[in-house]
């Protein structure tokens, strides 16, 4: 009677490890999951604001491969505001 208590009980076991594993994967390859901020996706649509970004990354690449530590730039986007992008 023993044994069939632990055979149910590495049945449950296993069947909670691959349930586990399936939510963990449909988590990973969900397409749903967007990667980007809501904010990200706002300034890469406006093209204006989209090239005040990818300049200011730039730059921060730029200072970043010159040495300098956490380089920080702060820019305005079209609607008045406010950034500040950083590396780490």
């Amino acid at each position: 009677m023993g044994k069939g208590i632990l055979k149910l009980k590495i049945k449950e076991l296993a069947t909670e490890i691959l349930s586990s594993y399936m939510e963990t994967l449909s988590r990973i390859f969900n397409s749903d999951g967007e990667l980007m901020s809501t904010e990200a996706q706002n300034i890469l649509a406006n093209p204006d604001d989209k090239k005040i970004y990818l300049e200011a990354l730039e730059d921060l690449k730029k200072r970043r491969s010159n040495g300098e530590e956490m380089p920080e730039k702060k820019i305005t986007l079209s609607s008045g505001d406010e950034i500040t992008l950083t590396t780490y």
